[in-house]
């Protein structure tokens, strides 16, 4: 038993610097995957004078290093390390492979982001950060690609970033062509990045303007109340605030309830004064029905019925 708490107790310990830890390092991470990019753009670019490079390089080298011990600190916090690295691959090849660490930027933003429990919210966020990403990166790509070969187009960042805006957008001016295969790739990627971006955006303002409302004009789930789609709409139960329309339905059925209680109070408490107050100075005798006895008291067996005829008439 002893030992069993123990354990338990190392336990919590462990969920509280894992939790601790993620408090801290999720905003760092944010910073480090931001100079990593920054740098591995910068040492993309062919022009890019001596200093700038040693310093760009630098950084980069310093970023890959915390990147790696960050995955490493998170699978030794777990619970499993073995089953952490298992269930993460993708953490694990980014950490290794330079080019695929731009996850860690796209995964910093949804962390961050994760205190909106809206679908939309979210997918606006990835959007975002891939369109950037794919701005930044792609330019400094096929730069790096076109960059000296005979009859490139491409030939500054400038002139890079304009032919990515072209590209994503699914425009295509012309005036900036790649020449190489691999600045070719490069615009195939663009294109399907662009592409799906475009779906993204069409999808959620489809979701958004297409969705069931209320009379308030409150989202509302299929197949449920008013009251239950705004509740819905407005994330009860998660960790958003109660929406208005929520609270208005909830107060109006709440004092319908109160009403109706005290209806049914009054109702009773005219009920038992009848039936327990003597009758009133030269009034008949009530009739010994059901309705005018007191709760439990039977009926008088001698007492002739209120509508038998007297003894001896035909």
């Amino acid at each position: 038993m002893q030992s069993d708490s123990v354990l338990a107790a190392l336990a919590r310990r462990r969920e509280r610097a894992r939790l601790e830890y993620e408090r801290i390092a999720d905003p760092l991470l944010l910073l480090v995957a931001l100079v990593f990019i920054a740098s591995w753009v910068l040492l993309l670019i062919p022009e890019l004078e001596a200093g700038w490079r040693s310093a760009a390089r630098s950084a980069f080298w310093v970023t890959w290093v915390m990147m790696v011990s960050d995955y490493f600190s998170r699978a030794v916090l777990s619970r499993n390390a073995g089953r952490y690295i298992v269930h993460n691959p993708l953490g694990l090849i980014a950490a290794i492979a330079p080019p695929l660490r731009m996850f860690y930027l796209v995964r910093a933003f949804t962390t961050l982001h994760n205190s909106s429990a809206r679908l939309a919210g979210k997918a606006g966020v990835i959007g975002g950060a891939v369109f950037i990403l794919a701005i930044v990166i792609g330019s400094a790509l096929v730069l790096n690609y076109e960059y000296g070969h005979p009859g490139a187009t491409i030939t500054s960042y400038g002139d890079a970033v304009w032919w990515s805006f072209e590209t994503t957008s699914t425009v295509g001016y012309g005036d900036y062509v790649p020449v190489t295969v691999r600045g070719r790739l490069v615009g195939v990627g663009m294109m399907i990045i662009g592409v799906g971006l475009a779906s993204l955006v069409a999808g959620t303002l489809a979701g958004v303007f297409l969705r069931p409302r209320d009379a308030d004009g409150v989202p509302a789930a299929q197949g449920d109340g008013p009251a239950a789609g705004a509740m819905r709409a407005g994330g009860v139960g998660g960790r958003d605030e109660i929406p208005p329309a929520a609270i208005n339905v909830a107060t109006t059925v709440s004092a319908d309830i109160h009403g109706r209680l005290a209806a049914i109070e009054a109702s009773l408490a005219r009920l038992h004064a009848t039936a327990g107050s003597p009758p009133a100075a030269g009034s008949p005798p009530a009739a010994a029905s059901g309705d005018n006895l007191t709760p439990g008291a039977a009926p008088d067996a001698g007492a002739p019925a209120a509508d038998a005829p007297p003894a001896g008439a035909r």
